[in-house]
């Protein structure tokens, strides 16, 4: 648990082969009575609040609120969503979507739903050593910046800069991944 989030997940909203709308989803679960969060989401939601403008809600303990994607804004995640409990109340997060595609390119075989519990900004890292799996269609690699200038070096090799809340993909090989700012990583093999 942490009290500064910055959500990063796939692409969600995906219109499926199915005809279905599939959006990401973010969950926040208070562990003390009157924690005040501040939610700036990166889009539009689907209860209708506006992409980067925050707004308040107060939850009790063990009480949950979930948003998900407008379906508006289909194809689009909720990666750079800031999460903040301001009375510095411990708070969980968990963030996924329904299906995706991955990579986002892909147009059969790869729909899968993802969730998984989001870190807390002050636990992100600045150097992870990937190996790839042995087999799989894909070995991808996102990478989520907490700050400003954030150059990403594979290998000792820069690869781009990124400036807080953005996200950078590349398909992954055995590296040594080193950024300068902490930075949220995840590693996808389907």
């Amino acid at each position: 648990c942490g009290t500064h989030y910055i959500i990063q997940n796939m692409e969600g909203g995906v219109v499926s082969k199915y005809n279905v709308f599939m959006p990401s989803i973010f969950s926040i679960v208070a562990t003390e009575n009157n924690t005040t969060v501040q939610i700036t989401p990166s889009i539009k939601t689907n209860d209708g609040h506006a992409g980067r403008i925050p707004y308040k809600i107060t939850l009790h303990q063990g009480q949950i609120y979930q948003v998900e994607t407008s379906s508006t804004d289909a194809g689009l995640g909720f990666t750079g969503t800031q999460i903040e409990s301001l009375n510095n109340k411990k708070i969980a997060v968990f963030t996924g979507n329904r299906m995706c595609n991955v990579p986002k390119s892909a147009t059969t075989g790869n729909a899968n739903n993802l969730f998984e519990i989001a870190y807390p900004v002050s636990t992100w890292g600045k150097r992870f050593i990937i190996q790839p799996f042995k087999s799989g269609y894909v070995d991808m690699v996102k990478v989520t910046a907490s700050k400003n200038e954030t150059k990403i070096y594979k290998s000792g090799k820069l690869l781009t800069t990124i400036n807080a809340l953005e996200s950078y993909e590349f398909f992954a090989n055995e590296s040594n991944l080193l950024w300068r700012h902490p930075s949220q990583l995840r590693y996808i093999n389907t």
